[in-house]
């Protein structure tokens, strides 16, 4: 359903509608015909349903992904190897730090903004911003006449854009820390 490079180490996260984000190492191999090599690092269990997105955060310390369930894992490193094991038999290096539930329906989409901020969409036609740190959802937007399906923010942060079956792109304007306050559809294409 989704997939996503680690932007520090490479490593590659899936995510499936078996309800699982799987870690991959992805080189190419040690041997003279230099064919690509994958390998299997480990199984993130956890959502209930479908997993639709899947997203590294830019200093590639916390994974983001969001399913059919509505909700919204953070994922962070463990520390150390760790001795621990998941029903597939894997090392558990990651484990969710923070659950956001906010949605009424499936979550389709992510994305994170440069302040560690991150922006879900959902079937439920709208999109929430949320304070990763607090785990708070500091706005709600619910222009979209039909299900969001895209979401992302400008590299300075100061542009929500979103995406929509409607027929609609809306942009919104999104000036220091994100607030029902300080932000304005500006403009619907």
């Amino acid at each position: 359903m989704s997939c996503d490079f680690n932007p520090t180490t490479g490593v590659l996260a899936t995510a499936g509608a078996d309800c699982e984000v799987k870690l991959w190492q992805v080189r190419v191999g040690d041997d003279e015909s230099a064919e690509l090599a994958v390998e299997h690092l480990e199984t993130l269990t956890g959502h209930a349903k479908s997993v639709n997105c899947a997203r590294w955060n830019g200093r590639g310390d916390t994974l983001a992904t969001a399913g059919d369930a509505g909700d919204v894992y953070l994922w962070s490193r463990v520390g150390e190897e760790s001795t621990a094991t998941n029903s597939h038999g894997d090392a558990v290096n990651w484990k969710p730090r923070r659950t956001l539930r906010g949605h009424r329906d499936d979550v389709l989409s992510l994305c994170w903004g440069p302040r560690e901020q991150l922006a879900t969409t959902s079937v439920d036609n709208t999109t929430i911003v949320w304070d990763t740190q607090s785990g708070q959802g500091l706005i709600q937007l619910s222009d979209h006449s039909h299900y969001v399906q895209g979401v992302a923010f400008d590299p300075r942060g100061e542009f929500v854009v979103t995406q929509s079956p409607d027929r609609t792109m809306k942009v919104y304007s999104v000036r220091g820390k994100a607030s029902s306050k300080s932000v304005s559809q500006i403009s619907s294409l």
